[in-house]
């Protein structure tokens, strides 16, 4: 045998043009068949970090130092709401927290008194009193707590952490966080009832023609 490679016509003799172009078809190789497209999933959006909300107006009057005993009073509203026991690491950080970092509490707490002494006058004592039961029931705001027992356990345990000459520079990160989940559920609240209602829609009456 020749080693030539044959040509088509010399694969099939003697035939017409159209079948030998078939014939030469059938004994090529067969073409693959196309494949389906298949469409790909789109890629998952991106999730970006949410921005930081600002804090809770109860907030805005007071100072960096005052600041320290709001974070104290959530704290300790999450201690007796938010641990199912004694023993739980969240009551253990904030006794903790109470013991290491007395000074600082002790220099906050001055702070807040001594601003109410000066713009309250003699009636100070009550104001502060109504002002620390509103920063009470500010942290045990029903439709955050879920998000704010997590924050706050989370808060204790880097406060218990903290050297007491760090404690003051970090209290407003900690209160900022144990506040967020509280001034997000409340701004949307503030945001539906101030929205404004629609106006009524008149009502048309087609009196019959006699």
């Amino acid at each position: 045998m020749s080693g030539r490679v044959r040509s088509p016509s010399a694969c099939f003799p003697l035939v017409s043009a159209t079948l030998a172009l078939a014939l030469v078809a059938g004994c090529s190789q067969p073409k693959p068949r196309p494949q389906a497209q298949v469409a790909r999933p789109a890629a998952p959006p991106i999730i970006t970090p949410q921005q930081p909300v600002a804090l809770s107006a109860i907030h805005r009057e007071a100072g960096e130092v005052e600041r320290v005993w709001h974070l104290r009073a959530a704290l300790n509203v999450a201690a007796l709401q938010c641990a199912r026991s004694s023993n739980s690491p969240l009551v253990k950080d904030y006794n903790l927290i109470l013991a290491r970092h007395r000074v600082v509490l002790g220099q906050a707490y001055a702070a807040k008194q001594a601003r109410f002494q000066q713009t309250s006058g003699k009636a100070w004592q009550k104001a502060m009193d109504r002002h620390m039961t509103q920063l009470y029931n500010h942290w045990a705001w029903p439709p955050a707590q879920e998000r704010f027992c997590a924050a706050a356990a989370d808060a204790a345990r880097r406060a218990a952490l903290v050297a007491p000459d760090g404690f003051a520079a970090y209290a407003p990160r900690g209160l900022a966080a144990v506040d967020q989940p509280i001034a997000l559920t409340q701004g949307s609240r503030i945001r539906l009832v101030s929205a404004p209602a629609p106006a009524p829609q008149r009502k048309t009456q087609l009196s019959a023609k006699k």
